[in-house]
């Protein structure tokens, strides 16, 4: 399956619900899932296309960082690891580290990822409920409404 990079304007920004993302390029991607180095290199495409920064490259894999372009000096960094064709595990972290996310490969697996400079949410296309376990992913750092100095 090839990558086909949508930018969310005209007809494809209908597709987005009315989510609080914090600005900056947002990207669409359809993702093959059909082994965990397909995937895992097409999210560390996408990312880097809305504007995630890699800053190490893993045995199998990438650390990504995002910084929140609303200029509040926030950041979030991001390993994505392929150990076997069967998952790609995704992680948070920063002072914390966060919950280890597993997505399923394997073939006929397809999903799609909507990303913007700091956030991400990548998922089964059609895939809910508890047969959704391992199709979904979703992180980085919401949008932060200004605060009234008053």
């Amino acid at each position: 399956m090839a990558v086909a990079r949508l930018y969310l304007t005209g007809d494809n920004a209908h597709m987005l619900p009315n989510w609080a993302l914090s600005g900056g390029t947002l990207v669409y991607e359809q993702l093959a899932g059909t082994s965990s180095s397909a995937l895992g290199a097409g999210i560390v495409s996408a990312l880097e296309a809305a504007g995630w920064i890699e800053t190490a490259t893993l045995t199998n894999g990438a650390t990504l960082k995002a910084t929140s372009p609303q200029g509040n000096g926030l950041t979030v960094f991001l390993d994505l690891v392929w150990t076997n064709a069967n998952q790609l595990t995704l992680q948070l972290h920063h002072t914390a580290t966060g919950y280890l996310n597993i997505l399923a490969c394997g073939a006929g697996l397809a999903y799609q990822i909507v990303c913007g400079p700091a956030q991400f949410f990548v998922s089964q296309p059609t895939v809910t409920g508890p047969s959704g376990n391992g199709s979904n992913v979703a992180g980085g750092i919401p949008y932060i409404p200004p605060v009234d100095p008053v």
